[in-house]
């Protein structure tokens, strides 16, 4: 017979196999719906209303203008810009507009029960945003490296870092990341969630695999693509509440 300790490590893998294989699935769907999602939005203009006064308007006025400018050419823009406007779109604000099947791809990637009303589904991810919300400022203040492997995995995996095939540096990387920008930059759970459902079905490349000892790269594309999803009501909505 196996030792329960091989069984054990051999249920673990097999279940993280699993919770990849959906991870992939869902970025699939939440793909699709974008795609869908943009084919039957009315085009764009240019420039916002107020593109002609960004001397005269602030930090709301700015941040539409560039929000403006990047959902309507889809240009790429520096990560710094991208962090600089992320953190408008608060979890309870985003959550509140997205559609159910953003909600339900969020749920699944979580593991989070993803039957019930859209009001249920928004109620179970804001808990599950606090816990973790939570949990980063316990690691943070009591450092990665006091993780267990076992430890590290399951932080990882509530996270959607990716655990299969990584080792314990490169993870413990990745959540360093992670923190960063959730408690140290102030992006959202929410936008982080989604912009690795977003990156989850990438294949790893070669110069990736090659890179896997360095520092973790972020990945601004999936951000700016969860960004340019998110629909123009959340938008308009989150710049409203900046030029309060």
């Amino acid at each position: 017979m196996l030792p329960s300790t091989y069984e054990d490590a051999a249920s673990a893998e097999k279940k993280r196999v699993k919770v990849q294989s959906v991870r992939n699935e869902m970025s699939r769907y939440l793909k699709e719906t974008i795609a869908e999602m943009n084919r039957a939005r009315p085009a764009r203009g240019s420039s916002s209303g107020n593109g002609n006064n960004d001397n005269d308007g602030g930090e709301a006025e700015d941040t539409s203008a560039f929000l403006s400018k990047i959902r309507s050419s889809g240009e790429a823009v520096s990560t710094d810009d991208l962090v600089r406007v992320a953190h408008i779109f608060e979890d309870d604000l985003t959550l509140d507009n997205l559609s159910r099947p953003q909600l339900v791809s969020i749920c699944r990637f979580m593991g989070v029960n993803a039957f019930g009303t859209d009001r249920y589904l928004r109620y179970q991810i804001t808990n599950r945003m606090r816990y973790i919300r939570a949990d980063d400022k316990m690691i943070s203040a009591e450092g990665i490296d006091s993780l267990s492997v076992p430890e590290l995995q399951s932080a990882c995996q509530s996270r959607g870092i990716r655990t299969i095939g990584e080792s314990p540096a490169r993870m413990r990387e990745e959540l360093a990341q992670w923190i960063e920008l959730h408690l140290g930059r102030n992006i959202p759970s929410t936008l982080l969630i989604l912009s690795r459902i977003i990156a989850a079905g990438e294949p790893i490349s070669q110069q990736q695999q090659a890179q896997g000892r360095g520092q973790p790269q972020f990945n601004a594309e999936a951000l700016q693509a969860t960004i340019n999803s998110l629909p123009d009501n959340l938008v308009n909505e989150a710049t409203l509440r900046l030029a309060e």
